[in-house]
């Protein structure tokens, strides 16, 4: 099933990267609720890091808005400052399906 996935997002990002837009593509890790934003981090593709708050990839999606740094480009976020108890994430996120 992982497989299908990827490649699908590869294809999703081809599509992307191919078309005529300007586009970035935003690459979370695993998402949580944190209900703050926090000191997240950004980098190019990738990024070392398990999850990603909610919060800290919109902090990051507008603040894209008025900058051009990753225009035609991936950015990952990735929160380090907290991390989501694991059990509570779980259930949250089987409440949620």
């Amino acid at each position: 099933m992982a497989r299908t996935t990827h490649d699908d997002l590869r294809r999703m990002e081809q599509l992307v990267r191919d078309s005529e837009l300007d586009w970035t593509i935003a690459r979370p890790s695993g998402l949580f609720d944190n209900h703050a934003v926090t000191a997240y981090e950004v980098q190019e593709d990738q990024a070392d890091g398990l999850f990603t708050a909610r919060e800290d990839l919109a902090a990051a999606l507008l603040a894209q808005l008025g900058s051009d740094v990753y225009a035609g480009r991936a950015m990952a976020v990735i929160t380090t400052a907290v991390k989501p108890k694991l059990v509570k994430l779980i259930w949250q996120e089987a409440i949620r399906s």
